[in-house]
């Protein structure tokens, strides 16, 4: 068997035996162009005005509703004190009123009165008065009567 350094034949190139080799067109020579910095890619961040009015109007009902707990606490302690304070004055109250009905003696009061000329009920006589009732209207006004009446009374 033959090695294959020893084949030497299939390397030989006569012409007309194969097709032939074309050679490309050499491509026409271009200018090189002056080299650019490439530009930066900017980063772009699209807002939208709705969101950020949402945003915005979320924020300022968050301080209110701070503003609003913050006055809510407020308002609590001063209930709690007044509370406390309506509480002070109905025992001070309950304390003067057992103070001032302790304080006078009816019979004494009586006999004073007395005294300056008082007389009771009971030894004055009674006379009843009564009051004749009033007379009717001799009679109703008719439906544009009132109007009129109405009208009068309005632009008096």
């Amino acid at each position: 068997m033959a090695r294959r350094s020893d084949i030497q034949y299939i390397r030989i190139y006569t012409e007309g035996t194969a097709a032939r080799k074309l050679e490309p067109a050499p491509a026409p020579r271009r200018k090189p162009k002056p080299a650019r910095p490439k530009a930066r890619k900017t980063v772009a961040i699209r807002v939208d005005p709705l969101a950020v009015a949402g945003i915005a109007v979320a924020v300022v009902m968050l301080v209110l509703m701070a503003v609003g707990l913050a006055k809510l606490d407020e308002v609590q302690q001063q209930r709690q004190a007044l509370e406390t304070y309506i509480t002070q004055l109905q025992q001070e109250n309950a304390a003067l009123q057992d103070t001032y009905d302790n304080g006078y003696d009816l019979e004494e009061i009586r006999r004073n009165a007395e005294a300056l000329g008082m007389v009771p009920v009971e030894d004055l006589p009674h006379i009843q008065i009564q009051v004749p009732p009033e007379a009717p209207d001799q009679g109703e006004a008719g439906w544009w009567e009132s109007v009129l009446a109405f009208f009068t009374e309005l632009f008096a």
